[in-house]
């Protein structure tokens, strides 16, 4: 009897142990907060949200992963949240994550200046890649009280700003000049690719089929 209730402690230590060891797994790692849904400042319009709530596959730097979390990004305050049991939580590690496969798009969580890091969107990966950093645009309250007219409140929009990259190099493209600076390797048939194709630096569809180019030179 007494060997058998030793038996059965056992046992229910293993069980505990492994149960501890399956939550640390699925849960990321790091010192994550309940995070309060609604947060947005009063007297702001627009959502600070990328998208709406979507699964996806974590990647982190230590090699694990954590596949169909329900994730959303933040892009005003720069943080990815994430749901387990109808609770809301903000990922304490961000420095944890590698990348982010969403069904359809690829994030990458690097650092672009010393010291700072930000989820880029993955459009095209190769010798050089290029990325969308996506920003939150606060367009002030305009309302005028004498004419009634304008807006009462501050409006968030989200805006794509592209940049390139290759190795630890990240440069958002602002001129035409930094983008053959950046490609001067094949700055010539890159120049003549964009007069002859008339393709932007500003305009992601045109910046694809640079880099595409580029990329296969």
């Amino acid at each position: 009897m007494k060997k058998n209730s030793v038996l059965a402690v056992v046992l229910l230590f293993v069980a505990f142990q492994l149960s501890a060891q399956n939550f640390r797994i699925q849960a990321p790692p790091g010192y994550n907060y309940i995070y309060p849904e609604n947060n947005i400042v009063k007297g702001t319009e627009g959502s600070p949200y990328l998208s709406d709530w979507e699964y996806a596959d974590i990647l982190f730097t230590s090699g694990g992963e954590i596949k169909g979390l329900l994730v959303r990004y933040n892009v005003f305050t720069n943080q990815l949240l994430y749901q387990e049991n109808n609770q809301t939580y903000l990922m304490g590690a961000p420095d944890s994550i590698s990348e982010l496969k969403f069904s359809n798009r690829n994030f990458i969580y690097r650092e672009y200046l010393p010291g700072k890091k930000t989820f880029f969107e993955v459009v095209i990966k190769g010798k050089v890649s290029l990325l969308i950093k996506y920003e939150v645009e606060v367009t002030p309250a305009n309302y005028n009280e004498a004419l009634m007219s304008g807006n009462k409140n501050d409006v968030l929009n989200i805006k794509q700003k592209l940049y390139l990259q290759q190795g630890a190099n990240y440069i958002p493209i602002s001129k035409k000049d930094q983008l053959l600076q950046f490609l001067s390797d094949k700055k010539t048939e890159v120049a003549s690719l964009m007069t002859k194709e008339k393709l932007s630096f500003k305009k992601k569809q045109d910046m694809m089929e640079i880099v595409s180019f580029y990329n296969q030179l």
